[in-house]
């Protein structure tokens, strides 16, 4: 069921999605990086930016699970802790099951990802340096 537009809510939602933005591009990663660490779609994690979504003609402001604040955190290898103040949250006690399934990545694995990133902008910008010549 759709939740309306609430002034309050809307912003606050706005102010998390700007600053998972602004965390997410200042430590260089895409939005496609971004959904290959934590699991989330390319859409869902554009609706978090946003912080909502239009609705036929309707504001929804996102209203994610612990699960997805975990996928975060873990995406962008911040304390889960920091995610769930920014969402206005307070982190589940033990983290549960969610937390588990999002714990860090091993150091072997987070670099290999990095690599894999790295290749797929160095490929980018071969791609546009052939079309400028």
């Amino acid at each position: 069921m759709a939740v309306e537009h609430v002034d309050g809510e809307g912003e606050h939602w706005r102010r998390f999605g700007a600053w998972l933005r602004r965390e997410r591009e200042r430590r260089g990663l895409t939005r496609n990086i971004i959904t290959a660490r934590s699991g989330l779609s390319r859409s869902t994690v554009k609706v978090f930016e946003d912080g909502g979504r239009q609705t036929r003609g309707t504001w929804v402001p996102m209203n994610p699970s612990n699960r997805a604040l975990y996928s975060l955190a873990r995406a962008l290898d911040v304390p889960p802790a920091d995610v769930f103040a920014r969402a206005g949250r307070p982190e589940p006690s033990g983290g549960g099951d969610d937390a588990e399934a999002f714990a860090p990545l091993p150091e072997a694995e987070r670099l290999e990802e990095l690599e894999q990133g790295l290749r797929a902008l160095t490929a980018m910008v071969e791609e546009i340096r052939r079309g400028r010549a």
